[in-house]
């Protein structure tokens, strides 16, 4: 169980940058409602999806898990519980894949502004316009 650096003061990092980078996808279009709709998708998405992986955790590590849980906060970053190491060791693929996946989230700007540009030159009507 990795319980160093950025573990150590959450339990899930990786998805508390998700949630920033929701909110931030849907603040792209200029409206403050999608914004806050993305943000509330990925906390229900990634909600269930940690549950599933904390009870595959629990059973595969015990106890070391549960306290790992009890002294390690599930989203919200508790800086006073900072620990780190000398040394870091980093498997490639893993890393890859993580960076693959946030590619997507740097796709969102290109997108709503190609959206926007289709609009202005009219070939796509604005159906409905939110705050």
């Amino acid at each position: 169980i990795v319980q160093r650096g950025p573990y150590s003061i959450s339990r899930n990092p990786l998805y508390v940058f998700s949630f920033m980078g929701a909110f931030g996808m849907g603040a792209l279009t200029g409206s403050l409602t999608i914004a806050m709709l993305f943000l509330l998708i990925a906390v229900v998405v990634f909600t269930a999806t940690v549950k599933r992986e904390e009870a595959w955790l629990s059973e595969a590590f015990g106890p070391d898990y549960a306290a790992y849980m009890a002294r390690t906060p599930r989203f919200w970053p508790d800086p006073s519980k900072w620990r780190d190491q000398d040394t870091l060791e980093v498997r490639p693929i893993f890393f890859l894949r993580t960076l693959r996946d946030g590619a997507v989230m740097a796709l969102a700007y290109p997108l709503f502004e190609s959206l926007e540009y289709v609009q202005d030159i009219g070939w796509v009507r604005v159906i409905l316009a939110l705050p």
